[in-house]
C-alpha cells in the first residue's frame, strides 16, 4: 500500500495542495510505521520543489494526536 501512495504522490507532485491531500488520505490507510516511512520519503521526494517538510510534520503531529486520543 505505501507503493501505491508513492506513485500517488508522483502523480500529484506538481501541485503542493494535491501533494498534501494525497498524503492526507494515506494517513488512513498505513500504519504509523509506514507513514513515517512515507513522510520521509516524500520529504525528500519534495524538498526542494515546494519545501514541504512543516506541512508533513504539521501532518504527523496530527496523526500522532489522534492516535493517542483513540487509546484513550
Amino acid at each position: 500500500m505505501q507503493e501505491y501512495f508513492k506513485e500517488r504522490l508522483k502523480i500529484v507532485s506538481f501541485d503542493k495542495l494535491l501533494f498534501l491531500r494525497e498524503f492526507q488520505k494515506s494517513r488512513r490507510w498505513l500504519n504509523s510505521k509506514e507513514l513515517a516511512e512515507l513522510a520521509k520519503w516524500a520529504e525528500s521526494h519534495q524538498k526542494e520543489r515546494y519545501r514541504i517538510g512543516d506541512c508533513l510534520f504539521e501532518l504527523m503531529d496530527d496523526f500522532k494526536r489522534e492516535s493517542q486520543e483513540s487509546f484513550r
